[in-house]
């Protein structure tokens, strides 16, 4: 079974909704959900996909300024050396310049660094989505003004689910963080914004990117 890391300190309802929707999507309930500084990956079978959830950009993953540190992290988790994909569910981390790596690419280097021989990673080359039905789809990164519009318009439309989602996480990130809490908050998120998440994917149709264009993968 996969297996789920968040790697932010400063989570909202956004990210454990996804990570709600990706336990949806492979409909077990024992999928592991745990924070970086205290993840044990030792049971994570190799060929099974861990995934690292949070904020993020080309240059960073949550609260990693570097993949370096992110790369210790996991092997400090005791994620076996023979591990075979990674995948960063944080937004942009395979948008690349001509001035720099993606962190997606830098994290697949800094793994090798440290002993991963055989693993690859992937990371989206635009904003993250994964809705109810745990599509994993990107906005296209050309207009990021007008997805953050049209995201607000539906946002407006459920402020009573967000209100409650807010408190939901407000009162987990208080708590002990463990990972059975982790894992019924993002639970009862996802089901909390099935409706926001239908109006929202409607609302980004036409700037979603193709399968084919939503994901890079370094190997």
């Amino acid at each position: 079974m996969p297996h789920i890391v968040f790697v932010d300190d400063k989570l909202d309802w956004s990210n454990f909704s996804v990570v709600g929707n990706l336990r949806q999507l492979y409909g077990d309930p024992s999928i592991p959900v745990e924070m970086y500084d205290k993840c044990d990956l030792s049971k994570l079978d190799p060929i099974d996909d861990l995934f690292l959830s949070g904020h993020g950009s080309s240059s960073s993953s949550g609260k990693f300024k570097t993949a370096d540190d992110l790369a210790l992290v996991l092997e400090k988790g005791n994620l076996k050396k023979e591990h075979k994909l990674v995948v960063l569910l944080t937004c942009s981390s395979a948008d690349t310049s001509a001035s720099l790596n993606c962190f997606a690419a830098e994290m697949q280097v800094s793994l090798q660094k440290i002993g991963y021989k055989s693993v690859s990673v992937m990371g989206g080359t635009g904003r993250v989505v994964v809705g109810p039905l745990g599509r994993e789809a990107l906005l296209a990164d050309t207009l990021p003004s007008e997805a953050l519009g049209l995201q607000t318009g539906v946002m407006a439309k459920h402020p009573g689910a967000l209100a409650h989602c807010k408190l939901l996480v407000d009162n987990v990130m208080k708590g002990s963080r463990s990972p059975h809490d982790l894992a019924q908050t993002a639970d009862l998120i996802a089901a909390k914004l099935t409706s926001f998440y239908a109006d929202l994917m409607a609302a980004f149709k036409p700037m979603l990117k193709s399968d084919k264009q939503a994901y890079a993968i370094y190997r």
